[in-house]
């Protein structure tokens, strides 16, 4: 990477919003990997970031299941089945016909597309 392109990379704001974070982490993916040129287009990025899994139709925001990750990191919630409550994915029973696992499967989509959003801000596609 030339000095000149690794110069003009900045950290994104710490301070992330609802309406900041997807493009904070596009800056952050550019800022960390320098295989990528610091013009490199980020829309597929930004939306498979923004595509939190949904759960009986409905959707999470990426900045609410960040600030519950964040919590889980700290210690203030305990598991990733909690966090899946907190966000409102809703367990069910064996009485309205769905998987008692619901909640448990939920949270390895979650866990799966977190590692797969990582996977791909820091792994060059291959042609």
């Amino acid at each position: 990477m030339e000095s000149s392109q690794a110069s003009s990379r900045n950290l994104p704001a710490r301070n992330v919003t609802e309406e900041t974070i997807v493009e904070a982490y596009a800056t952050f993916i550019l800022y960390a990997n320098p295989y990528y040129p610091s013009n490199a287009n980020t829309t597929e990025l930004k939306r498979t970031f923004g595509n939190v899994p949904r759960s009986d139709r409905k959707e999470f925001s990426p900045f609410v299941l960040w600030r519950l990750v964040r919590q889980l990191e700290l210690g203030e919630i305990k598991t990733w089945i909690q966090l899946a409550l907190i966000m409102g994915v809703e367990p069910t029973t064996v009485e309205n016909g769905a998987s008692v696992q619901k909640v448990q499967q939920y949270t390895v989509r979650l866990k799966v597309g977190h590692s797969s959003n990582l996977t791909r801000g820091f792994v060059p596609e291959v042609s």
